[in-house]
């Protein structure tokens, strides 16, 4: 496909509208199996999902979302209603990350040097980081854990 794909959006063309929760969005995104296929007719390469998981995923959660189709006698997938359910997948998640963050600070706050702090929270702002510099990032998160266990195990002994 060369271009944009652009499809009507304003809310003046809709209705029946209701928002898609982060939790299911989740949920089904943690089910789907992504593939890497060969086309039989054409030998053509790809990668996606085969419709009738993606199906049966939606049966299995008691959902009527429109994440497979028909088109005669086969199964369909239109991919970019997978955008919505993607970025609301995203969101669930980052409320987590959210939840988690706030939870480490407050016994970093409590339990850490300032140096390990620090280091944790560094690694907190930084935890989409790839490559390279993640074995450092992990390696920094490390010591800090294991500046919390230390921790944990001298208030066990008091």
């Amino acid at each position: 496909i060369i271009g944009t794909i652009d499809e009507y959006s304003d809310r003046r063309l809709k209705e029946n509208i209701h928002k898609v929760d982060t939790g299911t969005a989740l949920q089904i995104i943690k089910q789907l199996q992504p593939v890497s296929y060969n086309m039989k007719r054409t030998d053509h390469e790809g990668i996606g999902f085969i419709a009738q998981d993606v199906r049966r995923i939606c049966r299995k959660q008691g959902l009527n979302l429109p994440l497979y189709g028909h088109s005669g006698r086969y199964f369909t997938i239109p991919y970019t209603n997978y955008i919505p359910l993607l970025v609301a997948a995203m969101q669930s998640q980052q409320e987590e990350i959210d939840r988690l963050k706030s939870l480490i600070r407050k016994e970093a706050h409590d339990n850490l040097s300032e140096e390990q702090r620090a280091t944790l929270l560094y690694i907190f702002d930084h935890l989409i980081v790839t490559g390279p510099d993640q074995a450092a990032l992990l390696s920094n998160a490390a010591v800090v854990v294991r500046g919390l266990e230390k921790t944990d195990k001298k208030k066990e002994i008091k």
